[in-house]
């Protein structure tokens, strides 16, 4: 079966309650029970502005799962960057990584040598999935060695 990758950003729409653990952890379970029935895997990066996505899977399938995303009101200015047909997936592993320790994102935004506050605007589709993959790759290691969690 051929498969798809999509890559999108979106202003995150923050609670005016002030639970962005709350929603981010909502968001999670919700986008890991999607992927999960529809067979999409994918990653996503939270930076408290914007939530950038990688999602991978049947082209119908992914389609689904993203028209589903585009309805949520926890997400704004939804920017479609790129969709693609690919031979493997990148995130096989996850049905959805997450990443949002700002030290690695800065840290990995630094070595782009992109200026200025961050930025997807500034990002290619490629550039996107590879830093989406770095950060959930680094953020698995850095959860793992250290007392962390979105709370």
């Amino acid at each position: 079966m051929p498969l798809t990758r999509l890559v999108y950003f979106s202003t995150s729409k923050r609670p005016t309650d002030g639970s962005v653990a709350v929603q981010l952890k909502q968001i999670l379970a919700s986008s890991i029970k999607n992927n999960v029935h529809f067979a999409v895997t994918g990653g996503l990066v939270f930076n408290r502005n914007y939530f950038l996505q990688v999602l991978e899977g049947g082209r119908s399938n992914v389609t689904k799962v993203f028209s589903t995303i585009s309805v949520d009101l926890r997400h704004d200015q939804i920017e479609l960057v790129e969709v693609k047909d690919v031979r493997e997936r990148l995130f096989a592993a996850w049905s959805m990584g997450f990443a949002s320790t700002p030290e690695l994102i800065k840290e990995l935004w630094a070595k782009m040598d992109i200026q200025g506050e961050f930025n997807p605007k500034l990002l290619t589709g490629d550039q996107i999935v590879k830093l989406i993959f770095e950060l959930v790759k680094k953020e698995e290691g850095f959860a793992s060695s250290r007392k962390f969690s979105i709370a």
